[in-house]
């Protein structure tokens, strides 16, 4: 039997394998090599994003514009851990409140320097998620609202 390599060219072997597959592979990946991959098609992009349940991040740039396309990748999240440095910009009120929306399978949230953020967001926050179990609040100065 003859190999045909023009027969062999035209096939697409990668995009028969499993999403399964996928994420059974891609949990032997660090971050960096996650990231490439996620860079291949639209598929690896989903199936890495659907499989991130903790993220955690520096706010050390405005993320409020970010935050739809992060929480449209990273769907499953439900850690999460944010780190704001202390001269530099703050997460606040409303981002946090799209974190709420952004996030519903959020369970846990650690917060931390977040110095913008006031009692009422955080009652806010609170109140959107439904099903936060626990959250750590370190460095934050909660200050009534007005």
């Amino acid at each position: 039997m003859e190999f045909d390599e023009e027969f062999a060219v035209n096939l697409d072997y990668i995009g028969k394998i499993l999403d399964e597959c996928l994420v059974y592979i891609f949990k032997f990946l660090g971050v960096s090599d996650r990231k490439q991959c996620s860079l291949v098609c639209k598929r690896w992009l989903l199936v890495d994003g659907r499989n991130h349940y903790r993220l955690s991040f520096s706010t050390r740039l405005k993320i409020i514009d970010s935050l739809p396309s992060i929480f449209t990748h990273f769907d499953s999240i439900n850690k999460l851990a944010l780190y704001c440095e202390k001269k530099s910009i703050s997460l606040s009120d409303e981002p946090l409140v799209l974190i709420s929306t952004g996030c519903p399978n959020l369970s846990r949230l650690k917060l931390r320097g977040c110095h913008e953020i006031i009692d009422y967001g955080m009652a806010r926050f609170v109140k959107a998620t439904r099903i936060l179990g626990s959250y750590l609040v370190v460095h934050v100065c909660l200050a009534p609202s007005h």
